[in-house]
């Protein structure tokens, strides 16, 4: 590991500042777009309306069991503003939405959330916390370290993290459904029971369509008809805690909610760095920067962009590098999302958008699992989510806080549950996916292996850079970790002179020897 950092650091060195200035603005998403790029933005944004359907609309809401509970804490304890947090995360989805044409989550930062509600902090200092961490993130994408950090962490230990933050969302949405009474209030566990089989009857729904899509034999043809009009998941959830809270709304007693509902209150932009102490400044640094740095790298970038590639195989970009005779073997395929450009991506709205009101955000492999789990499946879906942020934010700002304050925990708890289920079986996937042949037994076990280490050691300890440790160590000693970092050094390690052509002879010697055996 520190011969790969010393000699990334040396290929720096001596790097051309004039490349690698020019190759890093071009990684900034929107920053240096290509007349192409150009004209591809503006079909998205036409064909907008055309691939805005039902199935989009529910994906689109799969990640409100994070984004409401959160948002509506925080500010109640006036940590963040409601305002300028929905607009700038609704821009967010928004340009992510035309540039990516994917659904990608703008969420919380959890760690930070967690603790600013548990310890009461105030605006000023969430505020500097996502200044600090965006442009820490900012740094990391722009140097290229999240790709030594990519080449470091393997695959396995991607899949434990994954997993556990899917059992770790399912199980808060569980506790919270289990601390509701019975019956003797609309928001019970009688309507959590009710929410969760109506989800499964749902979701099983939603799978049966996508199989006769792909064009998979289904021999029910009489049942399909009207399970093909029955709407998506999330969105009928929606629409029922829609309900129960206006019934909560029109029936509760007076000044348990802010009512009646208005609209244009606080502003949805502002400056909110003006005021901030440096004592405000060294607490938002070590007691919540510090914890999220390292769960914002694993989490909303490695693991986002894996999730991507498993979720989203149809969209990955083919690899342009043409397969010889002389070379049967096929070129991996370039990542879905890249790493640097989903840093910077974190890195930008938040040194930015934090400076004008908004609370700090990324992107997490929750949210892209729960949106995909409820249907979304191109960018339409997080445009529609971004328009309908920003429009509650400057119009309905002061009123918002109250609506999602009246939405049935239940209801909530079922939308975290199902989200948190999808990102641990996709990442339990993910682990023993092979493009070749199958995986032998030894190696699935080992692969097996690794993940749950991570992922027992995080939920232990409650660190996630504890368990990355752990994972790391089972791969090494237990795993051929040794091996492969062995093989990334001697990749990274340029040929003397000579070398390449004599690899080249040797790579010819064995492919006409191959191919003699196979005419033979």
């Amino acid at each position: 590991i520190t011969t790969t950092l010393l000699q990334h650091t040396t290929n720096m060195k001596y790097n051309s500042i004039k490349t690698y200035i020019t190759s890093t603005i071009n990684d900034i998403p929107f920053l240096n777009p290509s007349r192409e790029d150009i004209q591809e933005y503006k079909k998205r944004i036409i064909k907008f309306p055309s691939k805005l359907n039902a199935n989009e609309i529910s994906g689109s809401l799969g990640d409100l069991g994070t984004l409401i509970p959160l948002t509506v804490t925080l500010s109640r304890q006036g940590s963040i503003s409601l305002p300028a947090t929905l607009f700038f995360s609704g821009l967010t989805n928004l340009l992510n939405g035309i540039y990516h044409d994917l659904p990608l989550p703008t969420q919380p930062m959890k760690a930070i959330s967690a603790v600013a509600i548990s310890e009461g902090m105030n605006m000023h200092q969430v505020t500097a916390s996502g200044v600090i961490v965006g442009w820490i993130m900012f740094i990391i994408g722009v140097t290229g370290l999240i790709e030594i950090v990519n080449k470091i962490v393997p695959r396995e230990v991607v899949s434990g993290i994954q997993v556990r933050i899917g059992f770790k969302l399912a199980s808060l949405g569980v506790s919270w459904i289990t601390s509701l009474p019975w019956t003797s209030q609309l928001d019970c566990i009688t309507l959590g029971i009710l929410s969760t089989l109506l989800a499964m009857f749902l979701l099983k729904v939603e799978n049966e369509r996508n199989d006769n899509r792909e064009g998979e034999d289904n021999h029910n043809g009489t049942t399909r008809r009207w399970k093909r009009y029955l709407p998506p998941t999330a969105l009928t959830l929606f629409l029922i805690g829609i309900i129960c809270a206006s019934i909560t709304l029109s029936t509760s007693p007076p000044g348990k909610y802010n009512l009646p509902l208005t609209f244009f209150g606080p502003p949805f932009a502002f400056w909110a760095v003006g005021g901030i102490t440096g004592q405000e400044w060294r607490v938002a640094l070590t007691e919540l920067a510090v914890p999220q740095v390292p769960l914002t790298t694993l989490n909303a970038v490695l693991s986002l962009c894996a999730l991507a590639d498993t979720l989203f195989p149809s969209k990955s970009p083919k690899s342009h590098s043409p397969s010889l005779p002389s070379n049967p073997s096929p070129v991996p395929s370039p990542p879905l999302l890249k790493r640097r450009q989903i840093a910077i991506s974190i890195g930008l709205m938040n040194g930015v958008f934090c400076l004008f009101g908004s609370m700090p955000n990324c992107h997490g492999s929750g949210g892209l699992a729960g949106q995909h789990k409820f249907g979304a499946r191109t960018g339409a879906s997080i445009m529609f989510l971004g328009t309908a942020k920003m429009a509650i934010g400057i119009f309905a700002g002061s009123s918002a806080t109250t609506i999602f304050q009246a939405m049935p925990t239940s209801i909530l708890g079922v939308l975290l549950g199902v989200s948190g289920a999808e990102l641990a079986v996709t990442g339990v996937y993910s682990c023993v996916k092979s493009k070749g042949s199958r995986l032998p037994p030894k190696e699935v076990k080992m692969r097996y292996f690794v993940m749950m280490i991570t992922a027992i050691v995080i939920v232990g300890s409650g660190k996630t850079q504890y368990g990355v440790l752990a994972g790391l160590a089972a791969f090494v000693l237990y795993g051929d970790g040794i091996e492969q970092y062995r093989n990334l050094c001697r990749r990274r390690r340029k040929p003397r002179v000579g070398e390449e052509e004599m690899a080249r002879d040797n790579s010819l010697h064995t492919d006409d020897t191959r191919q003699t055996e196979e005419k033979s």
